[in-house]
């Protein structure tokens, strides 16, 4: 605010500062006008929950079982999570995949299935190059879908 009032003391920065203040207004009705879906809430809900409890596919059960209705993105935004906390935030090593692989194996069926959907989705949300081909491989070598 201090560099602004400097500003507007000629007539340039008038309009530097009127114009500063139309972009932000602008930006806030794109915001407002465009909110996510509810659905892109839930999987951004679900990559949280999976940063946070990630490491404990059981009380990850629990806390995502309290909202049966919610649970389809729910699980399949935790496994984007994981997949991508494991893989993505640091230099993933072959005990990061490993780890990964069996996390995901120790779920029970029905979450089992959506939380593969998630690490799917990891490996092509954004555009992630920073997990390798062979580190896919691996992982989907290593994954078991319920039944097998």
């Amino acid at each position: 605010l201090m560099t602004i009032a400097g500003l507007v003391g000629s007539r340039a920065g008038r309009i530097a500062a009127w114009c500063f203040v139309g972009l932000g207004s602008l930006g806030v009705m794109a915001m407002f006008r465009d909110p996510p879906s509810r659905e892109a809430k839930l999987l951004d809900t679900g990559f949280v929950l999976a940063l946070k409890f990630g490491h404990d596919p059981a009380r990850l059960e629990a806390v995502i079982g309290n909202v049966p209705d919610q649970a389809h993105e729910l699980w399949i935004g935790a496994g984007w999570g994981t997949a991508e906390e494991l893989l993505v935030f640091n230099d993933p090593t072959t005990e990061d995949t490993e780890h990964l692989i069996s996390l995901v194996n120790s779920y029970t069926a029905t979450p089992r299935v959506l939380v593969i959907q998630g690490v799917d989705l990891a490996f092509t949300r954004n555009g992630n190059d920073r997990i390798t081909e062979a580190t896919r491989k691996r992982v989907h070598e290593g994954l078991r879908s319920p039944g097998s």
